[in-house]
């Protein structure tokens, strides 16, 4: 069922669209539940049990154009790392396609054996 779940939410442009803000915590889980109205009530479930989770925070609106106006350099420069060195995995495409406009391998997580299996591949393992 989890799998499931997330499959007919996460796994969706809508979950893109409300981490984006262009949709409201109610038009996502209407979204959601039009993906697969035979889960409905479990979908009704999971966002509840999730509620904090899930949200837009308005204070960190803005945070990242001063940080870096103040020569804050975030992650990479923090531990000195090389983006050619680097994987970034998401479940989200396009932050995946943003870590590969940096130069980094990229990963869009679907599910952990595609990821692991991937992950294997750029190892050499496989």
């Amino acid at each position: 069922m989890i799998k499931w779940i997330v499959r007919a939410s996460a796994m969706t442009h809508y979950w893109t669209e409300f981490e984006k803000g262009k949709l409201t915590y109610d038009e996502a889980i209407a979204a959601f539940v039009s993906t697969d109205p035979e889960i409905k009530d479990e979908l009704f479930k999971a966002c509840d049990s999730v509620s904090g989770i899930m949200g837009k925070y308005d204070y960190t609106e803005g945070w990242i154009g001063p940080l870096k106006e103040a020569g804050y350099k975030l992650l990479m420069s923090r531990y000195d790392l090389k983006a050619e060195e680097c994987v970034f995995i998401d479940d989200t495409e396009e932050n995946v396609r943003s870590a590969e406009a940096l130069g980094m391998a990229g990963i869009v997580f679907t599910g952990y054996e595609d990821a692991a299996g991937k992950l294997a591949v750029m190892c050499g393992e496989k």
